[in-house]
């Protein structure tokens, strides 16, 4: 997914990683790229963020010519859009997502790794997820996504080590910083503060998102500050009223 000259695609990306998935809709939707490579990728990114925001039919209407000819992601894609509207379509979902992934085209892809992976971690599946993985060589999303398969399985040792490669990789992306606040938060103590500058600096360079403000507010509360916490529940209450994470987090704090 490297290229030569500068990342069309920064910003979009970015915006997903943080959270922001309403502005990536809207800014996917108005790019143009200059590759078809990476207008499936735009695409990809668009699609994810309507997932996140539990809009699976607006996925489907956009992918209804979706075909077993269309490239892989967009087939994966759509088959997670069918998981989240229709849950009990899951063992069909599983069988053709497992043939999909296994074809020679498909098992180096990392966008294909990354999408399916995205399925069985959804389906609470995280050895499949891990096994689709291999061995995270897909890059900065690659491996934080084996972060969050790793902190799922309470490894926070092995997540850190995926941590310490992106770190070697590029120590400023955003998904390094996250990445890196997330496992700090898995590991508790001292690393509760450290955690909460993260997220506080990913806040004032890049705005308030929803998984950012439950990050800092779940630093906060852990250093027995529920009142400051409380604060930023309320900002993302206000961004997104019907998230999971929260409501889960307002219920902790008000506690």
């Amino acid at each position: 997914m490297a290229n030569d000259g500068p990342d069309e695609l920064f910003t979009l990306r970015n915006n997903f990683y943080l959270g922001n998935f309403t502005q990536c809709v809207h800014e996917g939707g108005a790019l143009r790229v200059t590759s078809e490579q990476l207008r499936l990728e735009r695409d990809v990114l668009v699609c994810r963020s309507q997932l996140a925001m539990n809009n699976p039919d607006a996925v489907l209407a956009e992918l209804g010519d979706v075909s077993a000819d269309s490239p892989a992601p967009l087939q994966i894609i759509k088959k997670h859009a069918e998981l989240v509207a229709y849950p009990e379509k899951q063992e069909e979902v599983l069988a053709s997502l497992k043939q999909l992934v296994s074809e020679p085209a498909n098992t180096a892809n990392p966008i294909v790794q990354i999408l399916a992976a995205t399925i069985y971690q959804s389906c609470d599946d995280h050895r499949s997820a891990l096994r689709t993985m291999r061995n995270f060589d897909g890059g900065l999303e690659a491996l934080a996504f084996g972060v969050q398969i790793y902190l799922a399985m309470n490894l926070p040792d092995k997540a850190y080590g995926l941590v310490k490669r992106m770190q070697q990789i590029d120590d400023d992306a955003t998904l390094s910083q996250l990445s890196n606040a997330w496992v700090y938060l898995a590991i508790g103590g001292s690393k509760y503060e450290e955690a909460y500058y993260i997220f506080h600096e990913l806040i004032d360079k890049y705005g308030e998102t929803v998984p950012l403000l439950n990050g800092i507010a779940v630093a906060l509360m852990h250093q027995g500050n529920y009142e400051q916490a409380s604060t930023f529940l309320v900002t993302a209450l206000g961004k997104s009223n019907g998230d999971g994470d929260t409501l889960v987090n307002m219920i902790v704090c008000s506690q």
